[in-house]
């Protein structure tokens, strides 16, 4: 009797009942957001915001920026974890309130941790049962959560979207930086191909017809699309170096799988620029077409709220860099290809080129800089130089390797008018119209005996080389053996 009386409290109080979860706190009015700064160290570091995200997919539950960069929590070099006291992700409630973040390895600079869950919802409540109160908190706490991560983004509360190593945008996060106009489109699959050839399907295309109104005031400039960057380098005021770039255009190519001789491979550019001249019904199509126009600006030193004398070292309108590092068929750093129609005309002759250089008329062009109306023009008009420091020359960085061709053409049935047309210069040079190093040849005719002529449309004397001699006439002419010259009737 006495032992089932020990033993009756123990049957009454039956299987061990489970811990209840912790209940849901309150959701501060603060970013969900953290800094730390790192030296040599794994970080191990409290988040110090509740996690509300399902699973074990961590990636999908934060964003973590190192130095700049996002990572994720595979990265070969800068994987992370999150742990906590509590037990496994997969098994503790949420919300998470004490997680820990932990490099694989060693990192130094500044990590940043941010909230940003991915919206889904796995599970629903049981129907037919009520709903008790800390299962309501939870399920709204998180989505407030997550309208919390999202107003502060928008707002630029936390930092905008970051680049992944590879440069591959992280898709879970937007940019407060891009302004989308009202009634702008962002096309992800035209069907319209653009002329002149078709391109299909780029990844994105903005379309500026789609915003409010189909056409901007005369006299002003239309940009369909800008982007400006005012980022500066840390040290901007002393010692600053680094890289301004507001648009970085990469194209990853592969090219063809083989060479079948027919020289069709692959056309890898990094970017294609067009100006294409839409046909107007209502008069003619006056106006400057250019593909590109890189701009420069300087401020005059004064006059303007952005005036200031700079101390400038060097100002560039566009440079090609080229790095090989192979052997390659045709190396070029610059290619002009005329792919007009046969029926093409060039009305204005003296002025169709294929490479123009001058500089602006006189008085300000609208839209042009204050200040640009009367350049000094330039002191060299094609520099194939080496290095001047400043006294003297010397070949360092000298363009064309030794025994190349400064200037090179090769025509067999074209015959031009001339190849360097000096005459309507009637202003004349100071020196001469070519100048050469002494005990050179300036003038070269092919082999001895090939014969050459320098002429002139006037009765005065014209010079050639001739194998023949003579005395008397109105034609100085050279012996192409001896170098003897010679005065002749003609130079035959």
């Amino acid at each position: 009797m006495k032992r089932a009386l020990l033993l009756l409290p123990a049957l009454l109080a039956g299987p061990a009942i489970a811990q209840a979860p912790p209940p849901v706190p309150a959701l501060p009015d603060s970013p969900r957001m953290i800094s730390y700064s790192l030296s040599g160290s794994n970080c191990a570091c409290s988040l110090g915001f509740a996690l509300y995200g399902d699973g074990t997919d961590v990636d999908n539950w934060i964003d973590v920026i190192l130095n700049g960069t996002s990572v994720q929590s595979t990265d070969p070099a800068h994987g992370w974890s999150l742990s906590s006291a509590t037990g496994a992700l997969g098994s503790i409630p949420r919300p998470i309130t004490n997680a820990v973040l932990t490099f694989a390895a060693p990192q130094t600079g500044t990590v940043t941790i941010i909230g940003a869950r991915r919206p889904r919802r796995l599970t629903q409540f049981q129907e037919g049962r009520g709903v008790t109160a800390r299962d309501l908190n939870q399920a709204m706490t998180d989505q407030v959560a997550m309208l919390r991560e999202a107003w502060d983004l928008v707002r630029g509360t936390t930092p905008p979207i970051p680049t992944t190593p590879s440069g591959a945008v992280n898709a879970d996060r937007f940019t407060s930086g891009l302004t989308v106009y009202p009634n702008a489109t962002f096309d992800i699959a035209p069907t319209t191909a653009m002329p002149p050839a078709s391109y299909q399907n780029p990844v994105f295309n903005f379309n500026d017809l789609t915003m409010a109104g189909a056409t901007f005031p005369n006299s002003q400039a239309h940009i369909a699309f800008a982007i400006t960057s005012n980022k500066q380098p840390t040290a901007a005021v002393g010692n600053a170096n680094g890289t301004y770039e507001a648009l970085n255009v990469t194209q990853n190519c592969s090219g063809s799988s083989q060479n079948d001789g027919t020289g069709a491979g692959a056309f890898c550019l990094g970017a294609l620029l067009q100006s294409v001249a839409n046909y107007n019904p209502n008069g003619w199509n006056f106006g400057f077409y250019g593909a590109s126009n890189p701009q420069i600006v300087v401020p005059n030193t004064s006059g303007c709220s952005t005036c200031g004398s700079m101390s400038i070292n060097s100002v560039i309108g566009e440079e090609i860099d080229l790095f090989i590092g192979q052997p390659v068929f045709t190396k070029e750093g610059l290619r002009i290809v005329d792919y007009s129609a046969s029926t093409a005309t060039n009305a204005d002759t003296g002025n169709t080129s294929a490479i123009h250089i001058l500089k602006a008329p006189v008085g300000n062009a609208p839209g042009w800089p204050s200040g640009s109306g009367n350049p000094v023009g330039w002191p060299i008009g094609i520099n194939i130089n080496s290095n001047w420091n400043g006294s003297a020359y010397n070949d360092n960085g000298y363009p064309i390797a030794a025994g190349g061709k400064a200037i090179f053409s090769v025509t067999t049935a074209v015959q031009l008018q001339c190849f360097l047309c000096l005459d309507q210069m009637a202003a004349g040079f100071t020196g001469a119209a070519i100048t050469v190093p002494t005990a050179t040849q300036a003038l070269w005719f092919g082999p001895t005996g090939a014969g050459g002529r320098i002429a002139s449309n006037g009765t005065g004397l014209v010079f050639q080389l001739v194998p023949t001699t003579g005395t008397s006439g109105n034609y100085l002419c050279i012996n192409s053996s001896t170098g003897a010259l010679y005065q002749k009737s003609s130079c035959p």
